[in-house]
């Protein structure tokens, strides 16, 4: 639930939206560039509707809808984008895809985020929404793969530290999840291997030959009464009540009971052998990251230290080397 919960933090915290673009300027996409987004709209449709619509004005009708919060309507827009051959179609699936992310359609919004990576596999910002809409879908493998694409993409981004922690995250509860199916498997595994333990044949065949078992007499039924309703009557030993059959019939139960309980009791133990062989898997992989980082701090320190001596012998022989040979006098003559 902690990590959920980190996860779901980060996924708040990341930018989902990159709805701005560079288009040729109408009057109606001039009004959108300042952010006057009602007015651009009854401009672009008209531009629509009189014919004079270029891909860019479907564009930023869109774009005026998502602004207003009208996000079928902007879908309907850039559907309608889509349609014209002069459009840049990776940018309108890009920002067709914000709008579905919105209206929390995530499965759709990673369909749009996929068009327009497969229109053009460097558009990072397609990775980094297409990623979102994994993660808010659960599908964890997918978001981390696109989270990496990105930061290929963008080595330099602001938010990469961030991202770099959340696909740790990410890792942890997948490797959490693969281990539940895991021993989820092993618990179906086991009870295909056991069909006799829910085989009631037995018993029914032992019902149809002891008719008797369901002819309860008088007395009977009186004994019932007075043990669960309260009647003052005291019951005889039910033992001397029951029929030859029907205390077979019981001790036959009683062997199945057991067995069934020792079978539970056998798979809670596997259950919790596999739980530790886990956890121990687990400490070790800790454990041995834990050594290959020290390993890798240990081989840095070593390399920062040559560096740094290499560097201070160069500098003790540019200081030889500034040091200026000594000059000898001539010594003075005289003349006589």
């Amino acid at each position: 639930m902690k990590i959920k919960n980190k996860i779901l933090g980060f996924c708040l915290f990341l930018g989902l939206f990159e709805c701005s673009q560079a288009f040729a300027i109408s009057e109606g996409g001039m009004l959108f560039t300042k952010n006057k987004s009602r007015e651009a709209i009854p401009l672009l449709e008209a531009e629509i509707a009189g014919g004079n619509a270029s891909g860019d004005t479907f564009n930023y009708l869109g774009l005026s809808y998502f602004q207003i919060g009208e996000y079928k309507k902007s879908i309907e827009a850039f559907d309608n984008a889509l349609k014209s051959p002069s459009v840049n179609k990776v940018v309108i699936n890009y920002n067709k895809g914000n709008s579905y992310y919105a209206l929390k359609e995530y499965s759709n919004a990673a369909k749009c985020f996929t068009n327009a990576i497969e229109l053009d596999r460097t558009f990072a910002k397609a990775f980094l929404n297409r990623a979102n809409s994994y993660l808010q879908l659960k599908r964890y493998i997918e978001a981390i793969s696109d989270y990496t694409n990105f930061l290929k993409l963008e080595p330099k981004n602001p938010q990469r530290v961030k991202i770099i922690k959340l696909i740790g995250l990410l890792k942890e509860e997948q490797k959490r999840l693969d281990a539940e199916a895991a021993a989820q498997r092993q618990l179906t595994e086991e009870y295909s291997d056991n069909p006799d333990f829910y085989d009631n044949s037995d018993l029914e065949e032992l019902f149809e030959d002891n008719e008797d078992f369901y002819n309860h007499s008088r007395d009977d039924s009186e004994l019932y009464k007075d043990e669960y309703f309260g009647a003052d009557k005291k019951r005889d030993d039910s033992e001397e009540s029951l029929s030859a059959a029907q205390k077979k019939m019981l001790k036959e139960d009683k062997v199945i009971l057991d067995k069934g309980q020792k079978e539970e009791e056998e798979r809670q133990k596997q259950l919790r052998e596999a739980e530790e062989l886990l956890a121990e898997e687990k400490r070790a992989e800790e454990e041995r990251k834990r050594e290959e980082k020290r390993l890798k701090e240990l081989r840095e320190a070593e390399e920062l230290f040559k560096k740094i001596e290499t560097i201070q012998t160069q500098e003790i022989i540019k200081e030889i080397e500034k040091k200026e040979e000594p000059k000898i006098e001539p010594e003075p003559i005289f003349v006589e």
